[in-house]
Protein backbone atom coordinates (compact mmCIF):
# COMPACT_ATOMS: atom_id res chain seq x y z
CA UNK A 1 0.00 0.00 0.00
CA UNK A 2 1.18 3.53 -0.77
CA UNK A 3 0.66 6.08 2.02
CA UNK A 4 1.09 9.83 2.06
CA UNK A 5 1.62 11.36 5.53
CA UNK A 6 1.16 15.12 5.79
CA UNK A 7 2.20 16.61 9.13
CA UNK A 8 4.30 19.54 10.27
CA UNK A 9 5.46 17.42 13.24
CA UNK A 10 8.43 15.72 11.59
CA UNK A 11 9.15 13.49 14.62
CA UNK A 12 5.78 11.67 14.55
CA UNK A 13 5.91 11.61 10.76
CA UNK A 14 9.26 9.78 10.85
CA UNK A 15 8.12 7.36 13.57
CA UNK A 16 4.97 6.36 11.68
CA UNK A 17 6.92 6.15 8.42
CA UNK A 18 9.44 3.70 9.90
CA UNK A 19 6.64 1.54 11.32
CA UNK A 20 4.72 1.48 8.02
CA UNK A 21 7.83 0.75 5.99
CA UNK A 22 8.61 -2.07 8.42
CA UNK A 23 5.26 -3.53 7.41
CA UNK A 24 6.22 -3.31 3.72
CA UNK A 25 4.26 -0.17 2.83
CA UNK A 26 5.62 2.56 0.57
CA UNK A 27 5.48 5.91 2.40
CA UNK A 28 5.72 9.47 1.14
CA UNK A 29 5.78 12.43 3.51
CA UNK A 30 5.28 16.17 3.50
CA UNK A 31 5.85 18.53 6.41
CA UNK A 32 3.71 21.22 4.77
CA UNK A 33 0.29 21.19 3.12
CA UNK A 34 1.72 23.04 0.14
CA UNK A 35 2.62 20.79 -2.76
CA UNK A 36 0.45 17.91 -1.52
CA UNK A 37 -1.75 18.00 -4.63
CA UNK A 38 1.34 17.51 -6.79
CA UNK A 39 2.52 14.67 -4.52
CA UNK A 40 -0.83 12.92 -4.90
CA UNK A 41 -0.74 13.28 -8.67
CA UNK A 42 2.88 12.04 -8.77
CA UNK A 43 2.70 9.14 -6.29
CA UNK A 44 -0.99 8.08 -6.47
CA UNK A 45 -1.20 7.00 -2.81
CA UNK A 46 -3.85 4.56 -1.66
CA UNK A 47 -4.22 6.48 1.61
CA UNK A 48 -3.48 10.12 2.49
CA UNK A 49 -3.30 11.04 6.18
CA UNK A 50 -3.69 14.77 6.81
CA UNK A 51 -2.81 16.59 10.03
CA UNK A 52 -5.74 18.63 11.29
CA UNK A 53 -3.69 21.63 12.44
CA UNK A 54 -0.95 22.81 10.12
CA UNK A 55 0.29 26.34 9.47
CA UNK A 56 -1.43 27.91 6.48
CA UNK A 57 -3.92 25.18 5.60
CA UNK A 58 -5.84 22.79 7.84
CA UNK A 59 -6.33 19.10 7.15
CA UNK A 60 -10.03 19.56 6.31
CA UNK A 61 -9.19 22.40 3.90
CA UNK A 62 -6.51 20.26 2.27
CA UNK A 63 -8.97 17.37 1.97
CA UNK A 64 -11.35 19.65 0.04
CA UNK A 65 -8.55 20.61 -2.36
CA UNK A 66 -7.64 16.96 -2.89
CA UNK A 67 -11.31 16.14 -3.57
CA UNK A 68 -11.23 18.60 -6.48
CA UNK A 69 -8.22 16.98 -8.19
CA UNK A 70 -8.90 15.22 -11.51
CA UNK A 71 -8.03 11.70 -10.34
CA UNK A 72 -9.01 8.38 -11.85
CA UNK A 73 -8.43 6.67 -8.47
CA UNK A 74 -8.97 8.67 -5.29
CA UNK A 75 -6.90 7.99 -2.20
CA UNK A 76 -8.68 7.16 1.02
CA UNK A 77 -8.45 10.40 3.02
CA UNK A 78 -8.22 10.58 6.80
CA UNK A 79 -7.46 13.26 9.34
CA UNK A 80 -5.14 12.76 12.28
CA UNK A 81 -4.58 14.88 15.33
CA UNK A 82 -3.71 15.03 19.01
CA UNK A 83 -7.16 16.50 19.68
CA UNK A 84 -9.22 14.77 22.37
CA UNK A 85 -11.56 11.95 21.35
CA UNK A 86 -14.75 14.05 21.52
CA UNK A 87 -13.26 16.74 19.27
CA UNK A 88 -12.05 14.10 16.79
CA UNK A 89 -15.49 12.46 16.70
CA UNK A 90 -17.14 15.84 16.06
CA UNK A 91 -14.64 16.62 13.31
CA UNK A 92 -15.25 13.23 11.71
CA UNK A 93 -19.00 13.83 11.76
CA UNK A 94 -18.56 17.32 10.32
CA UNK A 95 -16.19 16.32 7.51
CA UNK A 96 -17.36 12.78 6.79
CA UNK A 97 -13.75 11.60 7.04
CA UNK A 98 -12.22 9.04 9.38
CA UNK A 99 -10.09 10.54 12.14
CA UNK A 100 -7.06 8.96 13.80
CA UNK A 101 -5.87 9.92 17.27
CA UNK A 102 -2.14 10.57 17.58
CA UNK A 103 -2.28 10.25 21.36
CA UNK A 104 -3.13 6.54 21.36
CA UNK A 105 0.34 5.58 20.23
CA UNK A 106 2.16 4.65 17.07
CA UNK A 107 0.86 1.05 16.92
CA UNK A 108 -2.73 2.33 17.01
CA UNK A 109 -1.93 4.86 14.26
CA UNK A 110 -0.31 2.26 12.00
CA UNK A 111 -3.14 -0.24 12.54
CA UNK A 112 -5.71 2.47 11.74
CA UNK A 113 -3.87 3.46 8.54
CA UNK A 114 -3.69 -0.18 7.42
CA UNK A 115 -7.41 -0.59 8.08
CA UNK A 116 -8.12 2.48 5.95
CA UNK A 117 -6.18 0.97 3.08
CA UNK A 118 -8.52 -2.02 3.17
CA UNK A 119 -11.67 0.08 3.57
CA UNK A 120 -14.21 0.92 0.90
CA UNK A 121 -15.44 3.94 2.85
CA UNK A 122 -15.75 7.54 1.63
CA UNK A 123 -12.69 8.79 -0.23
CA UNK A 124 -13.45 12.47 -0.09
CA UNK A 125 -14.86 14.94 2.43
CA UNK A 126 -18.44 16.13 2.57
CA UNK A 127 -19.04 19.41 0.88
Amino acid sequence: MKVLLVDDDVAIQKLVRVMLEGRQHQVFTSDTPYGVSAAILRHAPDVAILDVRMPGLTGPQLAQLIAELPLAQRPMLALWSALDDDSLRALGTETGLPCISKIRGVHHIVDAIEALGKSNGPRQPRR
